[in-house]
């Protein structure tokens, strides 16, 4: 019985002893600067590359794209775009045709934090040094934002200026 009446006891001395907070709401603060125009689900990048290095039979090259998370990778899209022109970019992977019977091929390799190209011409023999060519990548944190948008992923304009990207 003493037993009982100690635990008794102690459990109305928690229960009484429980003190509640009161939290008065004031009113609200100022208007916050407005923030930078864009979508939080979408980032991108333009990076241009220079240096490639041979990995038989292909040229490789290395972008990184700090904003290919975890997430994006596992369930987002990952874009990657060439400049062809001087106003024009166009969707990797690409086939360049050099003539009938001969042709050069690049592709794009996605991993997290990472973009890796690959230029392979089609008799696999060492081509000649890519040279510099400008790239802009898209990562987005659902492939359903394009498909909800109405986007064509293969026009880099349709895609820039569905989500107000640079």
């Amino acid at each position: 019985m003493k037993k009982f009446f100690l635990v008794a006891l102690g459990m109305v001395l928690i229960l009484t002893s429980c003190e509640k907070e009161v939290i008065i709401e004031g009113p609200p603060g100022p208007q916050g600067p407005q923030g930078e125009a864009g979508n939080a689900n979408v980032r991108s990048g333009t990076y241009q590359v220079a240096e490639w290095e041979y990995d038989e039979p292909h040229y490789m090259a290395d972008i990184d794209v700090s904003f290919i998370t975890n997430d994006i990778f596992a369930s987002g899209v990952i874009l990657v775009y060439v400049k062809r022109t001087d106003d024009s970019f166009t969707q990797l992977p690409l086939t360049f045709y050099w003539s009938s019977d001969y042709s050069t091929t690049l592709e794009v390799i996605s991993m997290i934090g990472k973009v890796k190209l690959q230029w392979t011409d089609s008799d696999l023999i060492q081509p000649v040094q890519p040279g510099s060519y400008t790239f802009k990548i898209v990562a987005m944190e659902s492939s359903e934002l394009l498909v909800q948008r109405g986007v064509n992923p293969n026009d880099y304009e349709s895609v820039s200026q569905a989500f107000d990207l640079e």
